[in-house]
């Protein structure tokens, strides 16, 4: 999507290992814009092509693909505003600068908390524990969702015993750390958990992202 040529394919030259976590992203809007739901965006986004704009703390970030997902499969147009990190943009939306932005949600969690930010909807298929009263995006937009994977892997060629004693490894410490490390056969949701070497393979396989 972002880049012409590669000097490599990370499919072919990397191994995967394990996956470590699966971020979610919110969509959160100005408080004082008049659009209470995703629905409402949408229609006001309509009304207004080229008039919203929304940030994210850089350019061909996973909060920038979200954002232009979003665009696609809801018709809309939006500009967006790219910018040299999270705070900065975060502030330019609770000022007004901004109408909306999609941002992961331990970065816009304290401006919800605060009233700064008003979540519309959560980028995963289901509610998150984080934000039970908020909607995801696929509730208005069917099929949408979007989930930073954050993982492990190795140079394609490692041995195989390598590969199944890191995995092992690392999820044996995540797990004694209290966090879920995991390689899931279908990535579909924020809580994750563990599965085989083999199902991890699978997934990325299947889902040339």
């Amino acid at each position: 999507v972002l880049y012409r040529k590669l000097s490599y394919d990370p499919l072919r030259d990397l191994e995967p290992i394990t996956m470590v976590a699966a971020r979610p992203a919110v969509l959160a809007v100005n408080p004082h814009l008049p659009a209470l739901s995703v629905k409402e965006l949408i229609a006001l986004a309509k009304r207004r092509p080229g008039a919203l704009s929304y940030g994210t703390g850089i350019s061909g970030s996973a909060d920038h693909m979200t954002g232009e997902l979003f665009k696609i499969m809801a018709g809309i147009n939006a500009v967006h505003v790219p910018y040299k990190g999270g705070p900065g943009m975060l502030s330019d939306v609770v000022n007004g600068n901004l109408q909306f932005t999609f941002v992961g949600l331990p970065a816009a969690q304290p401006f919800i908390k605060a009233g700064k930010l008003r979540a519309l909807a959560t980028t995963t298929l289901n509610r998150v524990t984080a934000l039970p009263g908020v909607p995801p995006v696929a509730d208005t937009v069917a099929g949408y969702e979007v989930l930073t994977w954050h993982g492990v892997v190795a140079p394609a060629g490692t041995p195989s015993p390598v590969i199944t004693r890191l995995h092992g490894e690392i999820t044996r410490t995540a797990l004694a750390w209290g966090v879920a490390s995991a390689a899931p056969a279908e990535i579909d949701a924020i809580n994750i958990h563990h599965a085989s070497l083999a199902a991890m393979r699978r997934a990325v396989a299947t889902r040339r992202m």
